[in-house]
């Protein structure tokens, strides 16, 4: 006895101090995936104007897994059950008043923040999601009217290359740290000049205006190697 009870006071320590210990390790395990917008110049139709970023991420599969799932879901006649891991939605960087709700109606996506505001020039507005460390995920950051939402613009992602390639492990992007990609998108003369894209982390960022009509532009849209759907079926 003399020998086992100092033996079960130090394991009894040792599971003590074990405790914090792993509680600080879950939470470590998740990370921030931070979209940095930055709008140079006046913008058009402000009280129209949408900003957001299109995302799919899943903490579960690899970024070849990810894209066979992905055209499975929006290129079959009969598409499977999406996995439980796959989450989809849309981040606002800014837009009218209500703009997510008609966002969310049209697309059948959730859309958040919901207290993002007007779109305003010399402004920053960023979306942070919050994932598992590991987590795959492909995004698009898309800029539309809400009077027009079949003509949007993809002007920048995950993509890497030319953006009408078919998609490839290399358009996903995996996150295993907190990561900032910043973006800047200028307005001149009542048009767009091409935006400036520097990269901060991993996951590089492809820009092309690209329109979107209905459930024949998504799908190309997925075949050319982006993911975006202002208009589904």
């Amino acid at each position: 006895m003399k020998i086992l009870a100092p033996t079960l006071m130090a394991l009894t320590l040792a599971l003590a101090l074990a405790v914090p210990a792993l509680a600080g390790g879950e939470q470590g395990d998740m990370v921030t995936k931070t979209f940095e917008l930055t709008i140079n110049g006046e913008v058009d139709n402000p009280e129209d104007r949408v900003f957001a970023v299109t995302y799919f991420y899943s903490p579960d599969l690899s970024p070849a897994e990810l894209g066979k799932v992905l055209t499975e879901l929006y290129t079959s006649d009969s598409p499977p059950q999406p996995p439980e891991s796959l989450v989809q939605g849309i981040g606002g960087f800014c837009g009218p008043e209500g703009y997510q709700e008609q966002l969310a109606e049209g697309l059948g996506m959730e859309v958040t923040p919901a207290n993002a505001r007007e779109c305003e020039g010399g402004r920053t507005y960023t979306v942070d999601l919050e994932v598992p460390r590991g987590t795959t995920i492909h995004y698009s950051l898309d800029t539309a009217l809400l009077s027009d939402l079949e003509t949007s613009e993809m002007f920048g992602g995950s993509n890497k290359g030319d953006p009408m390639d078919l998609t490839t492990a290399e358009d996903f992007e995996v996150i295993d740290a907190d990561r900032v990609n910043s973006t800047t998108y200028s307005f001149k003369g009542g048009s767009t000049e091409t935006p400036q894209m520097p990269e901060t982390g991993a996951g590089g960022m492809a820009s092309g205006a690209l329109p979107v009509g209905g459930a024949a532009g998504a799908l190309s849209l997925l075949v050319a190697g982006s993911l975006v759907f202002w208009k589904r079926r």
